[in-house]
């Protein structure tokens, strides 16, 4: 309520791998897919859904950036309160 910004939280932990495709994957859906559909048929419309997707996806592309010394094989954890995670 405080950011007015969708959370959605998971208290397992997992794979550092399977946790940065989890964090990548609302900017290549909404936001990569959406402007390359817009390149191949020259839709506006499409233009800017993407490009403002992909801007709303800087937080999650950040927390990717700030675990890239953590290995793929690493076990993490949600952060219950901030975004990103924490190793396990």
């Amino acid at each position: 309520r405080r950011t007015l910004t969708p959370f959605a939280n998971c208290s397992a932990p997992v794979a550092a791998s399977a946790y940065r495709a989890s964090a990548l994957l609302p900017a290549l859906v909404l936001g990569a897919l959406p402007l390359a559909a817009a390149w191949l048929t020259g839709s506006v419309g499409l233009l800017l859904w993407g490009f403002v997707m992909l801007a709303l996806a800087g937080g999650d592309l950040a927390a990717v950036w700030a675990m890239r010394a953590v290995p793929p094989e690493a076990m993490v954890v949600d952060h219950p309160h901030l975004v990103g995670c924490r190793r396990v």
